[in-house]
């Protein structure tokens, strides 16, 4: 008799399921311990791993039956160019959705800039922001959707990470220390970066708090894409050079590093570097930064997105908001 585990017993009576065998009620917990030579508790674990990911329904009392009712169909409308699985910063959070998905027993369809009909869905994570025509059609149509990314609209339901108040903390902290110069490397305005310009705001509040004034010289509104960084620092230390650089995505690190040691610059020793995001990005010195909790936010919006699907015609507008945090680096003395 092989050793069973509760993963193969659930994997086994899911195959006996798909195959017909098990079409209603599943034979008892204390007959199927019997077949697989396990105690009942080992059984009943597995059959709880079967009802997470909705293929049995536990009826207490009764029994444990073949969930008959269709799984959730979600439309994952991706708004960025190429492949989110591909992506340093996205794929994250598509791991988060994918993983929290199968548990709550959805199927996934991943599209780029989804144009076909809406209504064969029974629910949409969102990632683009701003595009209110679009959050119009889909509450007209009365679909359950969630937006990633912080999104002011306060109709819309949206996961995001808190990256203002980890920011504005370390920032104040430089200051405390007797920084008196963070420069600022990424986006300022945007329709669609709303978590990039918090970035920017956090900078900017924290700067006006500690020092009563604001340097504007020292900002540099680029697109966060690592080729710009370069070129953004470059004009920065035509001007002064700064005790700290602050940049909205580590992908943009690279360059930052590249510069500072073309001009002779070391870091930390002579200029700090503070990233974001948390990419885990390659460097020497290791990059200080802010940890955004991707996959948190992935799992987040699923969940959020099937309580609306499970309560047909609720509306939430609930703004989920997880924490970032600091993580140190040899990059930044603080």
């Amino acid at each position: 008799m092989p050793d069973y585990k509760q993963a193969d017993i659930a994997e086994e009576i899911e195959k006996r399921i798909v195959d017909g065998r098990y079409e209603d009620k599943l034979p008892s917990a204390t007959d199927l311990s019997g077949e697989f030579n396990v105690n009942i508790r080992t059984m009943s674990k597995s059959l709880s791993l079967l009802a997470k990911k909705h293929i049995i329904v536990k009826k207490r009392g009764i029994g444990a039956f073949v969930n008959k009712q269709k799984a959730p169909l979600i439309l994952v409308n991706y708004r960025s160019p190429g492949d989110i699985r591909e992506s340093s910063y996205h794929s994250m959070i598509w791991n988060g959705i994918k993983d929290k998905a199968e548990t709550l027993g959805c199927k996934l369809e991943l599209e780029s800039r989804y144009s076909g009909a809406l209504d064969c869905f029974d629910g949409i994570i969102q990632f683009d922001h701003g595009l209110t025509n679009k959050y119009d059609e889909m509450d007209k149509k009365k679909i359950p959707f969630v937006v990633i990314e912080h999104v002011p609209d306060v109709h819309v339901a949206s996961v995001s990470a808190d990256v203002y108040g980890a920011l504005y903390d370390v920032f104040c902290q430089l200051y405390r220390s007797g920084v008196q110069k963070v420069a600022y490397i990424g986006m300022t305005t945007s329709r669609s970066l709303t978590t990039d310009v918090r970035k920017f705001h956090a900078w900017q509040e924290a700067t006006d708090d500690m020092l009563q004034e604001i340097e504007y010289d020292l900002v540099q509104h680029v697109w966060p894409l690592p080729e710009n960084s370069y070129a953004a620092m470059k004009k920065i230390l035509k001007r002064e050079i700064p005790d700290v650089v602050f940049t909205t995505s580590d992908l943009m690190a690279a360059g930052i590093y590249k510069a500072l040691r073309e001009a002779d610059l070391r870091i930390p020793e002579d200029v700090n570097v503070l990233g974001c995001d948390g990419l885990n990005i390659d460097l020497n010195p290791q990059l200080a930064t802010i940890r955004v909790p991707r996959y948190e936010m992935g799992a987040k919006a699923i969940e959020l997105l099937m309580e609306m699907i499970r309560e047909p015609g609720r509306r939430s507008r609930k703004k989920l908001s997880i924490n970032a945090e600091f993580v140190p680096g040899d990059s930044l003395k603080l």
